[in-house]
């Protein structure tokens, strides 16, 4: 810390813009104003909105960070910012350890830091990520020292994300110190990307964990027979190789019988989708309200989900469909073009015999690419959903033909017979998160001639022109 109160460190995280800190009205601005307290809580927003969020995002992808540094980083700005920073013990609450960093940071150092930031945390409830675990670091000094500060903490544990190096780090780091505590509400366990798979170790794996209600899988094999009754969130892959079988889907169901939300992802070629039998017929989804899943799965290990009685209270569906750039650059995947727009086909089959009977509200299409036909998508899955009363559509991730499945969805047709009927005549809204090429003026008459009970349009992070949103937002207020 300098001598004027001024921050002295580099910014790593670009809290502020290049040159804010050396500029001299810095000193004079109105944030070195505002109350410890207040100061506090926009430390907090930037922790959680900003962040934690990418650091999450990083750890699943395998990138390293810099974690332990954040919030020291803040404190260093000046004085008021520091002060502020140790009157907020949740902002320390969010402890963030690299197995690896053992080998390029001083451990002591490393320690040091860990044991400022357990203090500065006090009785707070704590979220741990650990990356890199791996079994050459459990056996280390460092790491016995780290559990030594740690352990005491246990009871404040409420979130833990670890990422292993091996498929034999997971049970190696359970063996010695089970990351599993009474306390701990969300688990979120990343295997390795190696084709050899991750299992879960045996039966006592998680049983402390009574108050447990989220569980994040990727590349872990749930071969598992306890079950779970708190748990109401679980979120499966996508997982490289074979790494989860039909045997996984069965005993996903015994496991978590009251789960509310569901995450179910895979790419082309997982075991989840080799050679995989119908969904059980003896089992039951009796809570889940919430469904995400990857196309391929609804024709494969989820083939008669629909057709049972397993569904009654779903109310959201969201398909993630597969790119087929992304599957090749992940598994090595080279079908050819015909092979491809086969499973295209395949799946856009599937989501629509899935969705053709479910009397759901909401519905999220996410990934949809130029090799997905506008045309395709009205006749495979609007068309089914003919006479089911869904009222928010979604689309996420799409890219050219933005525009066109928006206009499948909102564009008159006729119905048994009837000009000037919609598939969807009950929507209410319309969501565009992350779309490209979206065409205002295009967008403006599709909202013109769609259906009377659309009342919103909502666009976040889209590319369409500010002047044709609010000309659409408009139109819509004029239906009240």
């Amino acid at each position: 810390m300098s001598e004027s109160g001024d921050s002295d460190v580099t910014d790593d995280f670009e809290l502020f813009r290049s040159g804010d800190l050396r500029d001299s009205s810095f000193s004079s601005h109105r944030i070195r104003d505002y109350p410890v307290e207040v100061l506090g809580r926009i430390f907090i927003f930037w922790r959680d909105a900003w962040w934690a969020r990418h650091l999450f995002s990083g750890v699943k992808q395998g990138h390293l960070h810099y974690g332990m540094r954040a919030p020291f980083v803040l404190a260093a700005v000046c004085r008021k910012f520091r002060l502020a920073a140790e009157r907020t013990p949740d902002l320390w609450a969010f402890i963030y350890v690299d197995f690896a960093s053992q080998h390029r940071i001083n451990t002591k150092y490393l320690s040091d830091r860990l044991e400022r930031i357990v203090t500065l945390a006090g009785t707070s409830r704590l979220t741990l990520c650990f990356q890199d675990i791996n079994t050459d670091a459990l056996r280390s000094e460092w790491f016995k020292h780290m559990q030594r500060i740690l352990d005491p903490t246990r009871r404040q544990w409420s979130e833990v994300l670890a990422s292993f190096s091996l498929p034999e780090d997971l049970a190696a780091c359970w063996k010695l110190w089970p990351l599993a505590t009474p306390t701990l509400s969300t688990i979120r366990l990343l295997g390795s990307v190696e084709e050899r798979p991750t299992t879960v170790p045996g039966s006592l794996f998680l049983a402390q964990c009574q108050a447990l209600r989220k569980i994040e899988l990727r590349n872990l094999a749930w071969i598992h027979s306890a079950v779970f009754p708190t748990v109401e969130t679980l979120s499966i892959g996508p997982s490289t190789g074979s790494i989860l079988g039909q045997t996984s889907i069965i005993h996903l169901c015994k496991s978590f019988p009251s789960i509310v939300k569901l995450r179910l992802l895979a790419f082309e070629d997982s075991g989840l989708t080799a050679h995989a039998e119908p969904f059980p017929g003896s089992f039951e989804l009796a809570h889940l309200k919430s469904l995400t899943v990857s196309p391929v799965l609804l024709r494969t290990s989820l083939v008669g989900l629909q057709h049972r009685r397993h569904l009654p209270a779903l109310m959201s569906v969201s398909i993630h469909f597969s790119n087929y750039e992304d599957v090749a650059s992940v598994d090595g995947d080279d079908d050819d073009e015909g092979s491809e727009t086969k499973r295209r086909s395949e799946d856009l089959q599937a989501v629509g015999d899935f969705l053709r009977v479910l009397p759901i509200e909401t519905l999220k299409l996410c990934g949809l690419d130029k090799d997905y036909e506008p045309l395709a998508i009205r006749n495979e899955i609007f068309e089914a959903m003919n006479k089911m009363k869904l009222k928010h559509l979604y689309f996420k991730n799409c890219t050219e033909h933005t525009t066109q499945y928006i206009g499948a969805a909102l564009r008159p047709v006729a119905v048994d017979g009837a000009e000037g009927s919609f598939y969807l005549a009950h929507l209410s809204s319309v969501h565009l998160i992350k779309c490209r090429q979206v065409d205002g003026v295009e967008m403006v008459s599709f909202v013109r001639v769609g259906p009377r009970s659309l009342k919103k349009v909502v666009v976040q992070e889209s590319d369409i022109d500010e002047e044709s949103y609010e000309y659409v937002k408009a139109l819509l207020s004029k239906r009240g």
